[in-house]
């Protein structure tokens, strides 16, 4: 992540932008995912791509697709140009 990624919330007292931290004692966890089978497919087109690299160059903001529901579940593609 770079540091243009970091939020307000993000910053130390000086107003830099500080990187997320990760303990060594984090207790450790699992998951496991039982999922039922469902296809489908959503068309993103994305109209002049090296555009869209100039437009958003950190990669820090997604440009978003239009929610679209397949399983009965909502997706969105996030697509981030870098």
């Amino acid at each position: 992540m770079s540091p243009a990624c970091y939020g307000a919330a993000d910053a130390d007292r000086s107003g830099e932008p500080t990187p997320p931290t990760v303990s060594s004692t984090s207790p450790r966890s699992a998951s496991t995912v039982a999922a039922n089978t469902a296809s489908g497919y959503h068309l993103l087109k994305i109209d002049d791509y090296s555009r869209s690299k100039d437009v958003f160059p950190t990669g820090c903001i997604p440009l978003k697709s239009r929610p679209f529901t397949i399983g009965g579940y909502q997706w969105r593609i996030h697509y981030y140009p870098n």
